[in-house]
């Protein structure tokens, strides 16, 4: 095994300071034009946003949009992105020309660059110059931003906390656990990977306080609200509506002309969780978040086409290790399980966007 790549010296680490400051401003001229566009559900965040400053229940209404057929779904994730849509909404009210659909991708750019620079710093220590841009190329200029010339989506906030969570496992357990907790109150991904934590962190009570008392404080106001429609919207809604779109198992169903009942994906993971959680020798966090988000893709009755952004971070970060811990042709392995899957992913999209 190959040693990790000592600090840079100072002239070396101006140089990488410049070029990762080019690969960010590069990275913000491919976003800014994309800042105005609305894109399909701009609908339903302005919508749930202007709901609650009028005094009326989202979850309610999200509730209704999942059981009633041909309705349009409406805001199913805990209420985090919301806090930030009604933030951005009032801003954007205050300041002259500024408009929600362009105040609202503020965080989101701000997550983006953020996994970036973690990308760098885990990288730049853990394996060495190649796999630390690399990876954060691959992130900046990811498949869905250059084949769907799309920017109107949320997930590099959840994807942000979940990696921010994994860096500060080892040396601060607690702020790790809350941080998870905030991803989950994003996206409700994260919650796959709390089993491992239940397993490797000191104290599983602290775990279980930190993680769920900020799930808890988020979501509390709506929670007082209308528990029992916010408890469906978020966990029971999606699983429920059986396999669909662009998902492993409907396309399965649609070759071989077969129904695969709806709650076999969770039942996978489940299980996946539970070998993983008994068996003696245990995963390094960056491969297990790889391997259980990487299983979720194939298996999720409902595949977004921004859903493989969850799973990019943790990954880059474990092919980086990886790579560099190979005797010999390193750059070559990274080169090659990067850029493996971004090719898998933008052909994917290219085919079905």
């Amino acid at each position: 095994m190959r040693p990790a790549e000592q600090l840079p010296d100072a002239p070396m680490k101006k140089v990488e300071c410049i070029f990762l400051v080019l690969l960010l401003v590069g990275a913000f001229a491919m976003r800014a034009p994309m800042f105005p566009v609305k894109g399909g559900d701009f609908k339903v965040y302005e919508g749930s946003v202007q709901e609650v400053f009028a005094g009326e229940d989202i979850y309610a209404h999200s509730e209704r949009s999942f059981k009633m057929p041909r309705e349009k779904h409406w805001f199913a994730n805990l209420p985090a992105g919301l806090y930030l849509n009604m933030i951005a909404y009032r801003v954007a009210e205050c300041v002259p020309g500024l408009r929600f659909v362009v105040a609202m991708k503020i965080p989101v750019l701000l997550a983006d660059f953020g996994i970036a620079l973690l990308l760098f710093r885990i990288l730049r220590r853990k394996a060495g110059s190649f796999e630390s841009f690399g990876a954060v190329a691959v992130w900046l200029f990811n498949p869905h931003l250059m084949v769907m010339r799309n920017y109107t989506h949320f997930d590099p906030l959840p994807s942000f906390f979940v990696l921010l969570s994994l860096y500060l496992m080892e040396n601060s357990p607690y702020r790790s656990s809350a941080y998870l907790g905030v991803a989950v109150t994003f996206k409700a991904y994260g919650m796959i990977l709390a089993p491992y934590y239940l397993r490797v962190m000191p104290k599983r009570t602290a775990f279980i306080a930190c993680f769920l008392g900020v799930i808890g404080a988020v979501a509390l106001p709506f929670l007082f609200w209308n528990p029992g429609a916010l408890l469906y919207t978020v966990f029971l809604a999606r699983p429920g509506l059986g396999f669909s779109g662009m998902s492993v198992p409907a396309m399965i169903n649609k070759a071989l002309s077969i129904s695969i009942p709806s709650f076999t994906g969770l039942a996978v993971l489940s299980v996946l969780c539970f070998i993983l959680f008994i068996r003696k020798r245990q995963l390094a966090p960056y491969a297990y978040a790889s391997l259980m988000l990487g299983t979720f893709l194939v298996v999720t009755p409902v595949l977004h086409k921004t859903y493989p952004l969850w799973f990019l971070p943790p990954y880059l970060v474990w092919a980086g290790m990886f790579s560099h811990a190979r005797q010999r042709g390193g750059p070559f392995v990274f080169a090659g399980l990067a850029g493996g899957v971004y090719i898998l992913y933008a052909a994917w999209l290219s085919l079905h966007g």
